[in-house]
């Protein structure tokens, strides 16, 4: 078995390749991938309501596919701001099939969310 390497500055400052996975929705299928250090954080403020410890927005879904959901070469098919007409016009079987998969690929928990009711 080889020792795993430490990893420098320069090794981590390259970059990573972010995942990409195919998401099959039953009519067809769709692509989500990874987000970088700084999408996952710009995510998070987008969903977090101030003053309401653990609490997020109820279009946490719809906010996380919009930013994760791409070709399949990793471009965004979303702007921020289609969370809430994707809410509104795809059922929440589909957004929920897609989040599952957007979440475990970028390791956003159940125990991370608790929807404002």
């Amino acid at each position: 078995m080889s020792e795993k390497k430490l990893l420098s500055r320069d090794d981590l400052l390259k970059g990573d390749e972010l995942k990409i996975e195919k998401v099959s929705l039953g009519d067809g299928f769709i692509y989500v991938r990874e987000m970088n250090g700084r999408e996952h954080g710009a995510f998070e403020r987008a969903v977090v309501i101030l003053g309401k410890e653990r609490e997020v927005d109820v279009l946490f879904r719809a906010k996380l596919v919009v930013r994760t959901a791409c070709d399949e070469k990793g471009k965004l098919l979303f702007q921020s701001e289609d969370a809430e007409k994707l809410a509104e016009q795809i059922s929440a079987h589909k957004l929920g099939i897609i989040a599952e998969a957007s979440s475990e690929l970028n390791q956003i928990g159940k125990r991370d969310v608790t929807e404002k009711k």
